[in-house]
């Protein structure tokens, strides 16, 4: 998914929150092996946040390009690439 901008972030939960251009707000739980970064350099969720002092890579209002596939359960969306 595209043309997503970053709203916020739950550690403690795994979810990242994204809005769409009306505003609709949709979330997305993280695993450890989830690629954050750019097309030119990604790390794994857990390295990134151990490195990074636990702080997320995203600004609020950044745009995001989130690449995800269903839950076992079907009830959640989990991101496998957030740039």
């Amino acid at each position: 998914m595209s043309g997503l901008r970053f709203d916020s972030f739950d550690r403690v939960n795994r979810v990242v929150k994204v809005k769409d251009a009306v505003g609709t707000v949709t979330e997305f739980v993280w695993r450890d092996d989830t690629k954050v970064g750019s097309a030119v350099s990604s790390y794994r969720m857990d390295e990134y946040l151990e490195s990074h002092f636990n702080n997320h890579p995203w600004q609020s209002g950044q745009q995001l390009t989130i690449m995800w596939k269903p839950s076992a359960d079907g009830k959640k969306r989990v991101a496998t690439s957030i740039r």
